[in-house]
């Protein structure tokens, strides 16, 4: 499409001409604001509402000043008690598979594979065959 715009001249130039207007609106002229400046001017027009309504509302009185009426809470009140239903999913594995009493205690529990009296069968050796 770029290539077919530009083999004539009427279609260039009113692509010119487009992109011209809409520079124009957007930007604006020495006798008219664009959109930009428009919504800049309302942007700063909001802002000093908005910085107005806010100093209305924080002023603060004389009595207020002292710092005598702050009310601080204790540690108790602010712990939260955590009370209510657990939301840590059930372990289905371990309910299906209860742990052995052996591997519960805290000792060590060494298991030996040896029974007493059996000789432990040896290892075939390594060496190479003599001829």
């Amino acid at each position: 499409m770029r290539g077919y715009m530009f083999r004539n001249r009427w279609f260039a130039l009113l692509f010119v001409a487009l992109t011209l207007a809409g520079v124009t609106t957007l930007v604006g002229t020495e006798k008219s604001h664009g959109a930009l400046q428009d919504a800049t001017d309302q942007i700063a027009q909001q802002k000093a509402q908005a910085e107005q309504l806010t100093g209305v509302t924080q002023e603060v009185s004389p009595s207020d000043e002292s710092g005598d009426n702050v009310v601080m809470a204790t540690d108790e009140e602010l712990i939260d008690p955590a009370q209510g239903e657990d939301p840590t999913p059930i372990d289905e594995f371990a309910t299906a598979n209860p742990p052995d009493p052996a591997e519960m205690s805290n000792d060590v529990v060494i298991v030996s594979r040896d029974v007493p009296g059996q000789a432990q069968p040896q290892a075939p050796s390594q060496a190479p065959p003599q001829q």
